[in-house]
């Protein structure tokens, strides 16, 4: 019996479950695992134990999510002291996996995505003070984190002059962004962490949500359009109506989407010195995604063309990731 299973079967007997076997399931690099009880209805999560914390915060943030009438998955049992969760299986499709149906397939359901952002903003603010609020100081933290990993590079960010004009705009842009309302978000809502179940395709489920927190108002819509799969301009057009209908809002969703996009990049490539380089595909067109964005708005106008071209160029990109996704760095 290996370490995962000496954890977990002697829990799952006592709850009167007994699982053929124990199915490892793929999920982020984080130390939590899940695996899928073969036999059983279920999936059990496991944490560490230096990551308690984080099992307790699930239960509360599963019970903030369900009293705003969003659906997460369902936990059947918990024993955050043993760092274990028993919760509902819900399969295998997120809506980034829908994508290779079609975007007339895909469409509803974003919309869908962005009406239960827009539940979870409604939300009392009050409820969501168990994790730190991402105020503009720490999204400025973030973009300094992501400075130190790829951004002060030559090959990402060029010369003196376009280094420090790419400085001084990301400085603006948090400064902006410090003048956004603060409301419940979710923190990663992205499409992978938008589930569908087989029996109920049509309906999202939402999970990893324990880190919800206030946010910027248009923090999860920008990581929602902005991460995994990209919408065509057209189509993210189409799904920012009504949502963002003035200028002044479109800016907001605009410096979310540059803050969100770089802080991504910047966590694929630390994935990648952590010997986990799966998701270094994402960072060309997320980092193109950025360039799109903050060329779009006030902060962009003093950057040099020049680094914008380099953002959407996927050669330059990959010459850069050559070298700095290869630093050993360990994950926190």
């Amino acid at each position: 019996m290996d370490g995962a299973e000496a954890r977990i079967l002697p829990w799952l007997t006592s709850l009167g479950v007994e699982p053929r076997a124990l199915i490892p399931l793929r999920g982020d690099v984080s130390a939590r695992k899940y695996f899928r009880l073969a036999g059983s209805d279920g999936v059990v999560a496991m944490y560490p134990p230096e990551q308690a914390d984080q099992c307790k915060r699930f239960l509360a943030t599963t019970q903030l999510f369900e009293g705003a009438g969003i659906r997460v998955p369902r936990v059947l049992e918990a024993n955050c002291g043993l760092g274990l969760l028993l919760l509902e299986d819900l399969g295998d499709v997120s809506l980034f996996d829908v994508g290779a149906r079609g975007w007339g397939r895909q469409e509803p359901l974003y919309l869908q995505a962005i009406r239960i952002s827009a539940a979870l903003a409604g939300g009392s603010k009050a409820d969501f003070s168990l994790n730190p609020p991402l105020d503009a100081h720490r999204l400025a933290d973030e973009l300094a984190a992501a400075h130190d990993i790829f951004l002060g590079e030559p090959e990402f960010s060029g010369s003196t002059l376009e280094r420090d004009a790419l400085a001084s705009s990301l400085d603006a842009l948090c400064g902006a962004l410090e003048l956004e309302p603060l409301v419940p978000s979710h923190r990663d809502f992205m499409s992978r962490n938008l589930m569908l179940r087989a029996d109920d395709p049509e309906r999202l489920v939402v999970i990893d949500h324990q880190d919800a927190c206030l946010a910027p108002r248009y923090y999860d819509l920008a990581s929602l359009l902005n991460d995994s799969f990209f919408p065509t301009a057209d189509q993210e057009r189409t799904l920012l109506t009504g949502v963002c209908g003035t200028t002044e809002e479109l800016c907001g969703y605009r410096r979310c989407a540059v803050q969100r996009a770089i802080k991504a990049s910047a966590t694929f490539i630390r994935f990648a010195q952590a010997g986990f380089p799966r998701h270094l595909p994402l960072v060309a067109p997320t980092l193109e995604r950025a360039a799109i964005h903050l060329e779009r708005l006030p902060e962009g106008a003093s950057i040099p063309k020049s680094l914008f071209r380099r953002w959407r160029s996927p050669a330059a990109i990959d010459r850069g990731l050559r070298r700095t996704a290869a630093a050993p760095r360990v994950l926190d």
